[in-house]
């Protein structure tokens, strides 16, 4: 999909008018072809396969804890709701800023390319201290637009980790509780008790039971 686009905008470039370089920037498109796309080749395959697979490990475990016990049911279906409730709240966060990230982003482009094409006519004129001073002030934008992105969704991450915690503990609690209350038999309790320990043998099933933290 990269790829294609790629090549998309190189045919698009061929055959445009000269003058559309007096309107837009050569940066701007450098940026959008290189990282930015570079960005959507090495992070959409992963999501993509994480989504999908933690999305349908999420509906099968669902399932199966419903028809097993309406009750470890019901918590699950809690679970996937609150992690994927705080999820979309730090979509809509991470939005509000990617847009300043992505500006950044090109601004950086735009300023190396720019120090790259006019390196001759610097040397020629002596201006070989104050030229890296728009790049460096770039650079520094650019790491900025990278730290308030991250700052945006880190306290998002910990309360979803956070809601993980807390529901495998009342799963973990809950199945010790339907054992002694007769509701299924020892073999059933001890499973769902090893399940709802961090360090037990199927290790991570209440993470996939809430389907997207490995993903996401």
């Amino acid at each position: 999909m990269v790829a294609d686009k790629r090549i998309f905008i190189g045919d698009r470039l061929r055959y445009i008018p000269m003058g559309y370089f007096n309107k837009n920037n050569i940066g701007t498109i450098t940026g959008i072809v290189t990282t930015t796309l570079g960005d959507v080749e090495g992070a959409a395959p992963v999501a993509l396969v994480n989504m999908i697979g933690g999305f349908f490990n999420s509906i099968v475990l669902i399932l199966f804890l419903l028809c097993f016990n309406w009750q470890l049911g019901l918590v699950a279906f809690t679970w996937v709701l609150c992690y994927l409730l705080i999820t979309e709240t730090a979509t809509r966060k991470s939005i509000s800023v990617t847009e300043k990230h992505q500006l950044a982003q090109r601004n950086l482009v735009e300023a190396v390319l720019e120090y790259i094409q006019g390196m001759g006519i610097v040397k020629s004129f002596g201006f070989e201290q104050d030229s890296p001073k728009s790049v460096a002030t770039a650079i520094r934008d650019s790491s900025k637009g990278n730290l308030k992105l991250v700052h945006s969704v880190a306290p998002f991450i910990a309360l979803q980790q956070l809601v993980v915690r807390i529901f495998r503990v009342l799963m973990l609690m809950l199945s010790i509780y339907l054992f002694t209350a007769g509701t299924f038999s020892l073999a059933w309790g001890v499973l769902f008790v090893i399940a709802g320990n961090r360090h037990g043998v199927p290790r991570g099933y209440l993470v996939r039971t809430a389907g997207l933290c490995d993903g996401v």
